[in-house]
This record gives structure tokens, C-alpha cells and sequence, in this order.
């Protein structure tokens, strides 16, 4: 197996700013919406150190599942 390879089946960990700063939300929102857990935010792990972590795989489904559930242009 190549080191990208082995690379690409690691997941990235996201933390609340850098899930607050994609979405164009402040980090306060994104903390809120992380209290109140799934649907309103991606699961989440709190790391050893208190930090609050989101797989990028989690945050990615999550939001194709947002888009399946609230697709954007359509009629009223």
C-alpha cells in the first residue's frame, strides 16, 4: 500500500471553527448546534484534552444528507 494510499484511509479531524468557518457561521453558533447533537450538527468526539473533534467523512455525510433533506431551489 503507497503512503497516499494509507494517507486517504486516515480520517481528518475537523474542529468546531474550522465546521463554523465552511458553513460561514460564527464558531458560537457551531458550538451551540454541537450541544444540541444530531440532526442540527455532524456527530462528534470530545478528544482527552476537552476538544471537540468531527470526522471530515461524518461532516461530509451529514451535509449531503442536509442537501437530500432541504435541496435549495425548489419551488414553493
Amino acid at each position: 500500500m503507497s503512503a497516499q494510499s494509507e494517507t486517504e484511509l486516515i480520517p481528518r479531524w475537523l474542529s468546531i471553527r474550522q465546521i463554523a468557518e465552511d458553513l460561514g457561521i460564527s464558531h458560537h453558533t457551531a458550538y451551540k448546534w454541537s450541544a444540541r447533537g444530531q440532526p442540527w450538527f455532524p456527530r462528534t468526539i470530545r478528544s482527552r484534552n476537552g476538544d471537540i473533534r468531527v470526522r471530515s467523512d461524518w461532516y461530509d455525510a451529514w451535509l449531503a444528507d442536509l442537501e437530500r433533506t432541504n435541496p435549495r431551489g425548489g419551488s414553493d
